[in-house]
């Protein structure tokens, strides 16, 4: 990729957002997305299965409030648990917003500037719920 004359690269795509062919270029400002096919989207129904069955980049525990209902999500690297509660939230939000903090590909931080998250530590629920790599569908549907 270092070679003077090299027409267009084009990648298949599924290629992910963090995919390390930009790291490979001379120049990687030269890199032109002209279009992003992700294929994967995620609409939780059953939001305390699915918070106990994710992952956490670090250790710690929220209350979380979709549509009406809180949970209490206690999680880390290398675990998840949540149970039903009534305690105040940390964050309330929608259900397409948790279906993108599941994934890992969306920030909280992005989701409350999109008004679909609302809490006071957008810190540590970027911390809580980020995930490396990004989340990618590699079939198209």
């Amino acid at each position: 990729l270092s070679h003077d004359l090299v027409g267009p690269v084009r990648t298949r795509p599924c290629v992910s957002l963090d995919d390390p062919l930009t790291g490979l270029l001379d120049d990687p400002r030269l890199l032109k997305t002209t279009a992003v096919h992700d294929f994967l989207w995620l609409c939780p129904r059953r939001s305390d299965e699915l918070l106990s069955a994710r992952r956490y980049r670090c250790a710690d525990a929220l209350v979380v409030e979709v549509e009406g209902e809180r949970w209490l999500v206690d999680g880390g690297p290398d675990h998840g648990e949540c149970s039903s509660t009534s305690a105040e939230p940390d964050v309330t939000m929608t259900r397409p917003a948790l279906g993108s903090l599941l994934l890992g590909g969306v920030s909280a931080s992005e989701l409350a500037a999109t008004e679909r998250l609302w809490a006071a530590d957008l810190g540590r629920l970027d911390a809580f719920f980020g995930w490396s790599p990004e989340p990618h569908c590699t079939t198209s549907f």
